[in-house]
């Protein structure tokens, strides 16, 4: 649900840039413009200053890339036409020129990218060689005017403009086959975000093939995949260095880092690592908490034989081995929960898990955070316990009830065998109240209840319907077994109110109502069926009691 809602609220975003273009293109442009270049700026910071959570060159010189980017796009938003920011802008060439210079360096750069996951990059000459191609741009454009022309007012883009555009893409293409291919050094996730991206800049490039007027609708289009492709970029940094900092991309990350190891050892939640095998090759002060063993009496040995429940361990073993040959645990929901065996009993961890990869990208195990859950479990278990059942009773209440009722209808169909329902109304209740007092009230309606209780099966459910009334549904029940287990119900009632010697009689009446898969009747109808039976020996029993 809550991602169908994100998805809702992005779509409404996209829809209000579409209209926004098409009433006033020109502040639809800067917006759109300023949200990309903002996003490049925040791509440039998290990809610097976050180096000594991910460990990689790749993402560095991906955010040193799209700094300059973002400049040349910044001077493409100024110049662009409509503006009126400099007097000799007086054509859509100047930003069209900008366009391209940005779009070439941005694809260059997402080509040359996967080169630096293991090589070292030079900080100083990568910058330099940036900020030289940024000002050979300006000079090119500005001073020389020596750049290709790519817009002419009144024919529209050049055939320079055009044929640049479909050499971007492949380019881009190019840059994906790269991507693919250093596949194993990448979070499953963090790939899929990347070539995502990438996509959306290739679908970007071909609506910029196509427009005429610089404020149609193709251009429109253009931009909004641009921002697409930028807002993915920086989510794939945003997941690696932020969200999840040991879900490593390298192995480096977890063998050369003591700020990290510094940070496993302390965190407040457990840290577990285990080889392919299942065998535990780290576990940090929380875990040995947790567990309640040292380091070396947990070091070495095997997780599943040694700390998993035996009723559920060869089903663990099984899925952990599937994930580990398949390569899926990217692919799983985020977080799991199981029973784990401790020195002091059962405990239940809440896991994040993530695989590890040696230097050449091979698998060589798992890091698991868990967080103990026991005792939110055992809260959470009592609100659900409560919000179910009927305070004073014990019994489910109305909206439980309905829903197994829901649910035992739907067995009924499958099975082919009938559903008995028995509505009931506590006999006497009133005078009870009024003779005695509401708790003793109380007390009768639960001598009603444990009476009925104890005389049902299992597969039985009773549940409070309202005040003196109750449900009960009996599966796999005609209307004459129904009524032999009410009238055992009685019989026991009778023989409970000797052993207590309570002043009052113990009674209640109730109607039968039973559904055959054939019938087409609802849970109404067979509610409103039982109840009206109910009513008529009330009154027959009100009869003879005048």
């Amino acid at each position: 649900m809550k991602n169908f809602l994100k998805g809702l609220l992005v779509l409404a975003v996209l829809l209000s840039f579409i209209l926004l273009s098409r009433f006033n293109f020109l502040l639809f442009h800067v917006i759109i413009e300023l949200y990309s270049i903002l996003i490049g700026i925040m791509i440039f910071i998290l990809s610097t200053s976050t180096y000594q959570f991910v460990k990689t060159n790749y993402f560095t010189f991906i955010g040193i890339s799209y700094l300059f980017v973002s400049l040349l796009d910044f001077t493409h938003t100024l110049v662009y036409k409509g503006m009126n920011i400099f007097p000799f802008v007086n054509t859509a060439n100047y930003a069209t020129q900008f366009w391209i210079s940005a779009r070439y360096l941005e694809a260059v750069s997402l080509f040359l990218s996967p080169f630096f996951i293991k090589r070292k990059l030079k900080l100083i000459p990568t910058y330099l060689g940036y900020f030289l191609y940024f000002i050979a741009s300006l000079l090119s454009i500005f001073y020389f005017k020596n750049f290709p022309a790519c817009y002419i007012e009144g024919f529209g883009l050049t055939t320079f403009k055009i044929a640049s555009e479909y050499v971007i893409s492949l380019i881009l293409l190019l840059a994906i086959y790269n991507h693919w291919k250093n596949k194993d050094y990448f979070d499953l996730y963090v790939l899929k975000l990347l070539i995502f991206s990438i996509v959306s800049t290739i679908i970007s490039e071909m609506f910029f093939t196509l427009y005429v007027d610089v404020y149609g609708m193709m251009n429109a289009m253009g931009h909004i995949f641009k921002l697409i492709s930028f807002y993915l970029i920086y989510m794939s940094i945003v997941e690696t260095s932020l969200r999840s900092p040991y879900r490593t991309i390298f192995y480096e990350f977890l063998k050369e880092s003591k700020s990290f190891k510094d940070y496993i050892e302390y965190a407040g939640i457990m840290f577990l690592i285990l080889d392919t095998k299942g065998n535990i090759l780290l576990i940090n002060k929380r875990g040995e908490e947790i567990l309640g063993y040292k380091r070396e009496e947990i070091i070495g040995k095997n997780w599943f034989e040694n700390f998993v429940p035996e009723e559920i361990r060869d089903e663990l073993r099984k899925y952990f081995e599937f994930l580990i040959r398949n390569n899926a645990f990217e692919q799983e929901d985020k977080f799991k929960e199981n029973p784990v065996k401790t020195r002091d009993g059962i405990k239940i961890i809440r896991w994040y898990n993530t695989i590890l990869r040696d230097e050449k990208g091979k698998i060589v195990g798992v890091i698991s955070s868990g967080e103990d859950i026991t005792e939110k479990k055992k809260e959470e278990d009592f609100l659900k316990y409560l919000a179910s059942v009927d305070p004073l009773t014990g019994v489910y209440n109305k909206r439980v009830g309905f829903e197994i009722f829901q649910k035992e209808m739907g067995l009924s169909l499958v099975r082919n065998s009938p559903l008995a329902v028995v509505f009931v109304d506590i006999d006497g209740l009133k005078k009870v109240n009024d003779n005695f007092g509401h708790n003793e009230g109380d007390v009768y309606i639960k001598i009603i209840t444990e009476a009925i209780k104890k005389n049902i099966r299992k597969t039985d459910t009773l549940f409070r319907f309202g005040g003196d009334e109750f449900v009960l549904i009996l599966p796999h029940c005609d209307r004459e077994t129904a009524e032999r287990i009410i009238e055992k119900i009685l019989v026991n009632l009778k023989k409970l109110r000797e052993e207590l010697n309570k002043p009052y009689e113990f009674s209640f009446s109730y109607g039968i109502a039973v559904f055959y898969p054939k019938e087409d009747k609802s849970i109404d109808d067979l509610v409103r069926e039982a109840d009206m039976k109910m009513y008529e020996m009330k009154k027959i029993k009100n009869k003879e009691g005048e």
